[in-house]
C-alpha cells in the first residue's frame, strides 16, 4: 500500500473512509470490517489507503495476528473514534428532536461535503456568502446542504424576509460537526509532528488578566522549545472567545474562571489565584491617609470591569458591603 505524503494544511478526509478505517481498527482486520460494512475487501483496503494518504503516514501494518496500528495510527484512531462519536451523537439528537428514528448507523449517507456546507452556511448566514468562502458555486453548496437536510428528515433552513437562513437545529449540528472536524485536524497535526513533516499550530484565546503576563511568558517559553510551532492569539470579549472555543476555532481560552460554567461542553481548570487591588493615582485624595473606610471609598468615582464579568461581581460585592451606591456612576471597561 503506497502512502502519498502531501504538504501544507490537510483537507478533512472522506467521512465514509474514516468510518471504514474505524471499523478496521475496531475489528482488527480488513476482512471483518468488510463483512460488517457489506463491502469487498479491496474497497475497505482502498479506503484505509486513502486515510493514510490524508494523514501522510502509515497508520497500520500487517502482523501475524492481523493488522496492527503504528504509533501514528494509535494517535489517529483515538481521535477519529472520538470525532465519529461526536457526529453520531449530534445526528441522533437531531433525528430525535425531529421525531425520526435513527437508522442502524446514522452517519451512513452523510458526507464530509454536506457537513462542510452546513458549517459554512451557518457561520456565514447565507448560501451566497458560504459559497464565496468555500470557493464553490452557490448551487453546489445549496445542493449539499439540502441533501443533508433531506437525509436527516428535518428542516435545517427557513425562509425569512431576509432570505433563507439556517435554523437553530442547523446551528447546533454545525457546532458539533466543526468540533468533530477540529478533532480530525488535530489528529493530522499530531501524526505530522510525529513524522517530522508538520509544525503544528495552537490558537489561544486570551482574556485581559492573562494576556498581560501569563500568556506572553508561556508563549515565549514554548516558542523557545518549539520554534517551528505556529501560535495565534485571539483577543476580544469573553463571549466571542468562548464561541471560538466551542466551535473549535480556538484550542484554549485563558482568563478568569466563570461560576457557574456557562456550558456543559467545556472544562475549566484552575491555574492560580490572582489577588485584586484598588488602584488610584499618586495624587488621589486617599493617598497617604492609611486604609480607607468603606464610606470614603463610596464618595469617589470608579473605573470597573463591565457587567457579567467575574471581576465585576467582586466590585458589586464590595458595593454591597459599602451599603450605598457610589456618588458617581462607574465607568465600565474590559
Amino acid at each position: 500500500m503506497t502512502v502519498k505524503i502531501s504538504q501544507g494544511p490537510r483537507a478533512t478526509p472522506n467521512l465514509r473512509h474514516l468510518m471504514l478505517f474505524d471499523q478496521v481498527v475496531r475489528r482488527g482486520s480488513v476482512s471483518a470490517a468488510a463483512r460488517a460494512s457489506h463491502l469487498s475487501q479491496p474497497a475497505v483496503t482502498q479506503a484505509v489507503g486513502q486515510i493514510e494518504a490524508a494523514f501522510g503516514a502509515r497508520l497500520m501494518q500487517r502482523s501475524y495476528s492481523g493488522l496492527a496500528l503504528t504509533g501514528e495510527g494509535r494517535a489517529a484512531a483515538q481521535r477519529v473514534e472520538r470525532a465519529l462519536e461526536m457526529l453520531r451523537d449530534a445526528l441522533v439528537a437531531v433525528r430525535a428532536r425531529a421525531g425520526n428514528a435513527a437508522s442502524a448507523d446514522v452517519l451512513r449517507g452523510i458526507t464530509t461535503t454536506q457537513l462542510h456546507a452546513l458549517i459554512a452556511v451557518v457561520e456565514e448566514g447565507a448560501f451566497a456568502r458560504a459559497a464565496r468562502r468555500a470557493g464553490r458555486a452557490r448551487a453546489a453548496v445549496h445542493r449539499a446542504a439540502r441533501q443533508l437536510e433531506k437525509s436527516l428528515g428535518t428542516d435545517l433552513f427557513e425562509v425569512t424576509s431576509f432570505g433563507v437562513r439556517p435554523t437553530r437545529e442547523a446551528a447546533r449540528l454545525a457546532l458539533r460537526a466543526r468540533l468533530a472536524f477540529a478533532e480530525i485536524a488535530q489528529a493530522q497535526a499530531e501524526v505530522a509532528a510525529a513524522q517530522g513533516t508538520g509544525s503544528g499550530s495552537t490558537v489561544i484565546g486570551a482574556m485581559p488578566l492573562a494576556r498581560s503576563v501569563l500568556v506572553p511568558r508561556a508563549v515565549l517559553e514554548f516558542a523557545a522549545l518549539r520554534p517551528e510551532h505556529a501560535i495565534s492569539i485571539l483577543d476580544g470579549p469573553y463571549e466571542s472567545m468562548l464561541a471560538a472555543l466551542r466551535r473549535g476555532s480556538a484550542d484554549v481560552l485563558i482568563g478568569a474562571l466563570r461560576d457557574p460554567i456557562p456550558f456543559d461542553d467545556i472544562l475549566q481548570e484552575h491555574l492560580f489565584d490572582d489577588p485584586l487591588a484598588i488602584v488610584v493615582g499618586s495624587r488621589h485624595p486617599l493617598v497617604g491617609r492609611g486604609a480607607p473606610t468603606l464610606a470614603a471609598l463610596a464618595r469617589f468615582p470608579w473605573i470597573v470591569p463591565r457587567r457579567d464579568s467575574p471581576l465585576r461581581r467582586h466590585f458589586d460585592a464590595l458595593i454591597e458591603r459599602l451599603g450605598a451606591q457610589p456618588t458617581l456612576a462607574p465607568i465600565e471597561c474590559n
